[in-house]
């Protein structure tokens, strides 16, 4: 089904909250924004508040997440080589979705 205006509006919630813990976390990220004069480790506060540190930190937030549920069932036989590739900042989902207005809050995968 579609995406709806409260669901969109609970994942925007949910993804502030996550923000605001990571931050309040460290007090480097906690602070006011500063500068390399300012404070030695600006680069290291910078990195750990950035997209591209969640980005490449998904695993272990994901393996954390996979350890507390139970074992998968088995996988049948594969028949077939399958692919996947997870787009972390929707840059081709939202490609494609230029234009196509039957696909707007509609969940993509391309």
């Amino acid at each position: 089904g579609r995406v709806t205006e409260q669901q969109k509006s609970d994942a925007v919630k949910v993804a502030k909250s996550v923000a605001a813990q990571v931050r309040s976390s460290d007090p480097d990220l906690a602070s006011k924004a500063q500068t390399s004069h300012e404070n030695p480790r600006f680069l290291n506060s910078f990195y750990k508040a950035s997209r591209l540190h969640f980005i490449g930190t998904w695993k272990t937030r994901y393996q954390q997440i996979i350890d507390t549920l139970p074992p998968a069932p088995p996988l049948p036989p594969a028949k077939e080589r399958l692919i996947l590739h997870v787009d972390m900042d929707c840059f081709f989902c939202s490609v494609s979705c230029l234009g196509r207005k039957e696909l707007e809050g509609m969940p993509v995968a391309v």
